[in-house]
C-alpha cells in the first residue's frame, strides 16, 4: 500500500487542515512542518489535505490542529513522530 493511501485511510478520508471529507481527485500530501522550515521529508511529517487547503497553507508553520492530526496519524500507523 502506498504512503498516500495509508495516510488517507488512517485519516478516515478527512483533510488534516480543514477536517472536511476529501475525494481522491483533489487530495495532496502536506508536509506538516514545511520543508522550508527544515521539516523532514518522511512519513512522520506527512498528512493528506485538500489541494486548495495545502496551497493556502503554503510554507507557513503548522497550527495546533495540524500537529494533533499528525500525532494521531503517526499513532495509528505505529510511527515515531518526526522531530520538530
Amino acid at each position: 500500500m502506498s504512503v498516500r493511501r495509508a495516510l488517507f485511510r488512517e485519516q478516515e478520508g478527512l483533510c488534516a487542515i480543514c477536517g472536511k471529507p476529501m475525494d481522491e481527485a483533489r487530495r495532496t500530501v502536506d508536509h506538516v512542518v514545511p520543508k522550508a522550515m527544515n521539516g523532514r521529508d518522511c512519513v512522520g511529517n506527512l498528512v493528506i489535505a485538500h489541494y486548495d487547503c495545502n496551497i493556502e497553507k503554503a510554507d507557513r508553520a503548522p497550527t495546533g490542529c495540524e500537529l494533533i492530526w499528525l500525532l494521531a496519524v503517526n499513532n495509528r500507523l505505529n510511527l515515531e513522530p518526526s522531530r520538530w
